[in-house]
């Protein structure tokens, strides 16, 4: 069977049980045969009986016509169930057809029942008891009744016979008056003939005197009884004592029975917690209107004396002389300090400080650093602002300085429209180069402070490059070189090798002097226009076996599935007449773009005899074909059709 604890609060002069119950339940008396609730709860699936004796627990007489009343809580029940008996000559008392539900155990909750024991008409015990009884029906039996119910309960009551006083002062000699003090003892009814239960009742009340005396009269004679002292009227002096246990005498054989705690001394706490700063409006690094005010809010009221004064100008040694508050002008020009008021809520929690001649676009700095770490800076209780991880703000830095920008005028800057030098384009090449971008400046809407410049790489995100300066621009126009980059996507172990053509793309946007951002302008791509060409060949027969080899030099990376593809090449001799070759295999590495030829018969080929290689149908990673041009085309050359002249071309 358990044994379980519970506390109950109760005190003389309680409301006694009435005859009124739920409609769901009906009054019996002890003396009736079937003693039960009417109605039971669908979630309760069994009944059962709970009985017991009430007596004096000196005489262990038993007492009669003591109201017994069993409240409980069904599950799901919006009211408490209540029914009431009257114990007989015998002191005894009995309910029949309790509900029972088999899984309210001791720590559920589910269907708790407690006792209440009405003696309101008896001379010299207190008006009202009341106890949880553990009255556990632990399991049922399958033809629905209860099995190992918990039910027999004993209810030992005691005459009021004794006093409680005591004195408290602090340790330091101190009179402690107006402490409330609570008198608790032990209600021990016995369940089931075994151990009893402790439920802890609350005797009575009362408040120290002006000499801190307190007296309980009226006590039960052989109770186990303490006390507890409690004052929380101020945090930062909290009373919280609680004392050792005694046990009250009885009035027989001794004529006062009083039990004499005599001076008292008890400890104090400050429980005023710390002091800090819950809230900064608006926060630091905010962009705000030139009539902004910036409000501290504090946890508690800040104490009101001659540094905390608001009444008094600057000069007079008051928490205003060290607040700063200053200018650090149009993006970041010539500082100055600015003038300011302060006010406090009329509760004090609350301190307000607002500027005046705030000016639009512009950057400034409060600084109340010195002033929140004054000595005479703090709570009623005289406590210092505190900052860790339990405050809102962890750190000084949040709250004492503070930046911020203002911003009246909130229009969006123009959209630029974005330029491309197209000479610059047409000379790119595989490895990049430096290409002029330009666009308009337009602050019709809104001034400007800077332009932003966004890239693109291939199928990538845009990033941002660099910001440039409004002050750039000549004539409404801004113009920048910008290196582009490789437009190649290097691969391999080493990462050197060229493996896929990208382009890139650039917008711009204007960002307004009070930091709104524009819309981006339109995109401009560039990527890899020239035309690659070989920049020379040879031929090696020392190859250890009949074979030769004929190395062809690219001037950029190309697509290595044509480069390695016999039908792009065609060898002729220096009457143009086309030489027939057996080509065995052909190897391109793109990290030097050189590609080696194998040929069968190494006598087919013959270096040094103006003897050449053509290739077609090849093109570089961004799909430019091969440059066909004749670069000595022109009137002094006496032949435009040498092949080391043409991109396509090269003798071996």
């Amino acid at each position: 069977m358990p044994i379980l604890t519970f506390l109950f609060v109760t005190s003389c002069g309680d409301t006694p049980v009435d005859g009124d119950t739920d409609a769901s339940t009906s009054i019996v008396d002890s003396t009736d045969v079937n003693n039960d609730i009417t109605f039971v709860p669908e979630q309760f699936n069994a009944v059962g009986s709970i009985q017991g004796t009430v007596i004096d627990k000196a005489t262990g007489e038993s007492l009669s016509d003591v109201a017994v009343s069993l409240l409980f809580n069904p599950e799901d029940a919006e009211e408490t169930s209540v029914i009431t008996d009257t114990t007989g000559a015998n002191g005894t008392f009995a309910f029949q057809g309790v509900p029972v539900n088999e899984d309210a155990d001791d720590d559920s909750g589910n269907s708790a029942y407690s006792l209440e024991i009405n003696t309101e008409g008896m001379d010299n015990y207190r008006d009202l008891f009341r106890f949880m009884a553990p009255l556990k029906f632990e399991s049922t039996a399958g033809d629905g009744a209860a099995n190992n119910l918990v039910a027999n309960v004993t209810v030992p009551l005691s005459e009021r016979a004794a006093s409680v006083k005591g004195k408290l002062h602090t340790w330091g000699g101190t009179v402690l008056s107006d402490v409330k003090v609570y008198l608790y003892q032990w209600f021990n009814p016995v369940i089931n003939g075994g151990g009893s239960t402790q439920t802890e009742m609350l005797v009575d009340s009362t408040t120290t005197g002006s000499d801190g005396s307190f007296m309980f009269k009226n006590v039960e004679e052989g109770a186990r009884i303490w006390f507890e002292a409690v004052d929380e009227s101020d945090p930062s002096e909290v009373i919280n004592y609680t004392s050792g246990f005694e046990n009250t005498k009885s009035a027989s054989g001794d004529a006062s029975a009083t039990i004499d705690y005599g001076v008292v001394q008890v400890g104090t706490q400050d429980e005023s917690g710390a002091f800090y700063v819950e809230e900064v409006t608006p926060a630091s690094e905010s962009d705000v209107t030139t009539d902004t005010m910036f409000t501290y809010t504090f946890n508690r009221p800040v104490a009101d004396n001659e540094y905390t004064r608001t009444d008094l100008g600057f000069g007079n040694d008051t928490f205003k002389d060290d607040i700063r508050f200053w200018d650090n002008g149009s993006k970041g020009k010539s500082p100055g300090d600015v003038e300011f008021s302060v006010a406090w809520s009329s509760d004090r929690t609350a301190l307000t400080i607002t500027p005046t001649g705030l000016e639009d676009a512009h950057e400034y700095r409060l600084d109340v650093n010195n002033a929140f770490n004054n000595q005479d800076f703090v709570d009623q209780h005289g406590n210092n602002l505190t900052y860790n991880g339990n405050t809102t703000y962890s750190n000084d830095n949040e709250v004492e300085f503070l930046s911020f920008t203002t911003n009246d005028n909130n229009a969006k800057p123009h959209t630029p429209q974005l330029a491309i030098n197209s000479e610059d384009v047409a000379n790119l090449d595989f490895n990049g180069g430096n290409v002029e971008l330009s666009w308009d400046v337009d602050e019709s809407a809104t001034d400007v402070k800077e332009y932003e410049l966004w890239k693109k790489e291939g199928e990538g995100s845009y990033e941002h490059v660099t910001t440039y300066s409004r002050d750039d621009a000549a004539f409404n126009e801004l113009s920048k070189d910008v290196y582009t980059g490789d437009f190649v996507i290097y691969r391999g172990e080493f990462n050197n090798v060229p493996d896929e053509a990208v382009s890139m793309k650039y917008k711009v946007r204007a960002i307004s002097e009070n930091l709104r951002e524009g819309d981006f302008s339109n995109e401009v791509t560039v990527s890899d226009n020239t035309l690659p060409d070989i920049t020379g060949a040879s031929y090696n027969t020392a190859t250890g076996d009949n074979t030769g080899e004929v190395t062809v030099q690219y001037a950029e990376p190309m697509m290595k599935s044509q480069v390695e593809n016999s039908a792009n090449y065609t060898f002729y001799d220096s009457g143009d007449n086309e030489i027939s070759v057996n080509i065995l295999s052909i190897e391109y590495d793109g990290s030097n773009g050189q590609t080696v030829i194998t040929i069968e018969d190494q006598t087919s080929l013959t270096s040094g005899t103006s003897e050449y290689v053509e290739v077609t149908g090849v093109t570089d990673l961004s799909g430019n074909g091969m440059d066909t041009a004749d670069s000595n085309s022109d009137s002094s050359d006496d032949d435009d059709n040498d092949p080391d002249s043409n991109g396509n071309e090269a003798t071996y």
